[in-house]
């Protein structure tokens, strides 16, 4: 399945969806919480294309699940005991297409919701859909509160509210936060950084000649995520919600997590990546590693100075192979 942000060009395309997936509820055993043309509407679907993060899933082109995110908390609520009430999404609209249930759809598609959301995510699920909760509950959502909720289309209603908390905490500084990435990332991260030669010159992999390489890459990275130890951030401006690195363990030398990272070369000289750098060092501590380390190209002065910057100690040099050429490389340490 791929996963795509939606934009008006889907809109369409969306309302057939949604209204399909109205028009099913019907069916279902509950009363319908949701009524094609009231709510959803088109100008729903519109205003969430245009402001929040709508993502579609489709296999052979075809619209199979979608859901939308909103930043922030739903007045509605605001009485539940929640595990975590800042940095939260609100996920709305939540659906797979009737020709693809029963393919384990929902559960792929939650799995990308939840790599593109920040700390937790809140939803709420009417009385007696248990099917819903099932595959909440299924996909890591807890059970917060049973209570009553008011609905636009249907009145007041029995509902549960659920939330998903992120089991790796968000690393956040003055002017940026990390999430993880996902597939609809891929087009920034090719055009930001991975297909800038200047951007890969110090690194131990070549930029990228075309987005597909950037994809497939990506394809990768989601399949790693599956462990929820795997640190692997996209490093985001809180102003724009930019994507504008990354920032990830590489891999571990004697048990000890080696961190690697890279910037787009439009946000050099402003301190982003030691700002990026020692929040997610100081998290990696914090979480219990006693040590932690990091290398650089000797020639790589600007990657130097933020690796010292960021309190790591110099532990001495080696020598190896880099894009068919020996290279010196520094390499460093820090404590805690």
């Amino acid at each position: 399945m791929e996963i795509v942000q939606a934009t008006k060009n889907d809109l369409s395309e969306l309302c057939i969806f949604y209204e399909k997936v109205c028009e099913q509820q019907k069916f279902d055993k509950y009363s319908p919480d949701w009524h094609w043309g009231q709510y959803p509407c088109r100008d729903d679907l519109e205003y969430a294309i245009a402001n929040r993060l709508f993502l579609l899933g489709r296999i052979d082109g075809k619209i199979a699940a979608a859901g939308i995110l909103s930043d922030g908390d739903d007045d509605a609520y605001n009485h539940a005991d929640w595990k975590e009430t800042k940095d939260v999404c609100v996920l709305h609209l939540f659906a797979v297409s009737p020709e693809f249930r029963g393919q384990g759809i929902a559960s792929s598609m939650l799995s990308a919701i939840k790599s593109s959301a920040r700390k937790a995510i809140h939803l709420d699920v009417i009385e007696g859909n248990d099917s819903a909760g099932k595959l909440y509950r299924k996909n890591g959502f807890a059970l917060v509160k049973q209570t009553e909720l008011f609905y636009d289309d249907i009145g007041e209603k029995g509902a549960e509210l659920y939330e998903w908390v992120s089991p790796k905490k968000a690393v956040e500084t003055n002017r940026l936060y990390l999430r993880r990435l996902n597939e609809h990332d891929a087009m920034r991260i090719y055009e930001t950084w991975a297909n800038d030669p200047e951007v890969t010159r110090y690194l131990t992999w070549d930029a990228h000649e075309s987005v597909d390489v950037t994809k497939k890459i990506i394809a990768e990275w989601m399949r790693a995520y599956e462990d929820e130890k795997c640190c692997r951030y996209g490093i985001c401006l809180k102003e724009t919600d930019g994507l504008i690195g990354m920032i990830d363990v590489v891999g571990h030398e004697d048990e000890v997590p080696v961190i690697g990272y890279v910037l787009g070369r439009r946000y050099w000289g402003k301190g982003y990546m030691t700002e990026a750098f020692k929040g997610f060092s100081d998290y990696l501590l914090e979480e219990g590693f006693p040590e932690i380390r990091i290398e650089a190209e000797e020639q790589n002065l600007a990657s130097n100075r933020v690796i010292m910057k960021c309190g790591f100690d110099f532990v001495g040099k080696k020598t190896m192979p880099v894009k068919g050429r020996d290279v010196i490389i520094n390499k460093y340490r820090k404590k805690a």
